[in-house]
């Protein structure tokens, strides 16, 4: 539900493309969009960012998406029954969007590759200014790769974002990467309400 306007309701599916509505959900309508976009988030100003392979937004309620990241490469799309594949060009280094959240004036999103590296990313909101604000390599295999998931939250302090059984934190004051917090089990979604933590896992 868009904060902005409480009328604009956004979903996703496994079927591909933004389902959008601006009357509270009595009728929907669908973007065309290449890949499948599960992972969504809404800005306080009503900008949606959604992906899979890529991170694209919407800066007019959902009607058109927009490829922010990554950007100027060649695609084209390859329609296989219900399902949208993008394919991108050799410079493009095959990440998968897995979280994205905002902040301010600037986004926050974590990208997987195929190989298990993981990028703590960030840029404005028209995928300007990036920068990879950390980076590290984890076991995870390229056939595992799709069922990982990942969450992320930002205040004031820094970055929180969650990768299998563990909890980062990017600091902005020192712009380092700590590890907060362990699981028991495999994380299932965390939210940061007044600075403190509600963490779900399977443990």
């Amino acid at each position: 539900i868009d904060p902005s306007n409480p009328q604009n309701y956004y979903s996703t599916s496994d079927m591909g493309g933004l389902y959008y509505s601006h009357n509270a959900g009595a009728s929907w309508e669908r973007t065309e969009a290449v890949g499948v976009l599960l992972h969504t988030h809404i800005a306080n100003n009503g900008t949606i960012f959604a992906g899979n392979f890529g991170l694209y937004a919407s800066y007019d309620q959902g009607r058109t998406l927009e490829l922010i990241y990554p950007k100027n490469v060649k695609y084209s799309v390859s329609r296989c029954g219900w399902n949208e594949n993008l394919m991108i060009a050799e410079n493009y280094n095959n990440d998968s969007l897995k979280c994205v959240t905002s902040y301010g004036d600037y986004i926050y999103f974590v990208t997987l590759d195929w190989e298990g590296n993981i990028r703590l990313m960030k840029s404005d909101y028209n995928g300007n200014q990036l920068q990879i604000l950390y980076a590290e390599e984890t076991d995870i295999k390229y056939d595992s790769v799709s069922g990982v998931d990942c969450y992320i939250n930002v205040d004031s302090q820094g970055v929180y974002f969650t990768m299998g059984d563990y909890i980062n934190m990017y600091r902005f004051d020192d712009k380092e990467v700590y590890k907060i917090y362990s699981a028991y089990g495999y994380i299932r979604d965390f939210k940061i309400i007044s600075n403190k933590f509600f963490i779900l896992d399977n443990g």
